[in-house]
C-alpha cells in the first residue's frame, strides 16, 4: 500500500502545518494590534503609533506569541 505524504515525511509535513498556523496566528495579531492603536489614539491622545517587534515582519513573527 503507497503511503501518505505525512506517513512518508512526517517532520516535513508537521514544518508545513506550523507554518500555516503561524501566517494564521500573524494575520490574527494586527486587527488586536490596530485596535490598541485605537485605543491610545483615542483615550491616550497619541498622535503617531508604531508597530514594533515581531509583528513588523511576519518572517520573525515569534511563534510563542498570544493576545
Amino acid at each position: 500500500m503507497k503511503k501518505s505524504l505525512q506517513e512518508k515525511y512526517p517532520l516535513l509535513v508537521k514544518s508545513l502545518n506550523n507554518k500555516l498556523d503561524l501566517e494564521a496566528q500573524y494575520k490574527k495579531a494586527w486587527p488586536g494590534a490596530k485596535l490598541a492603536a485605537d485605543l491610545l489614539k483615542k483615550e491616550y491622545g497619541a498622535k503617531q503609533v508604531w508597530v514594533f517587534g515581531s509583528l513588523t515582519d511576519q518572517s520573525k513573527f515569534d511563534h510563542n506569541f498570544r493576545y
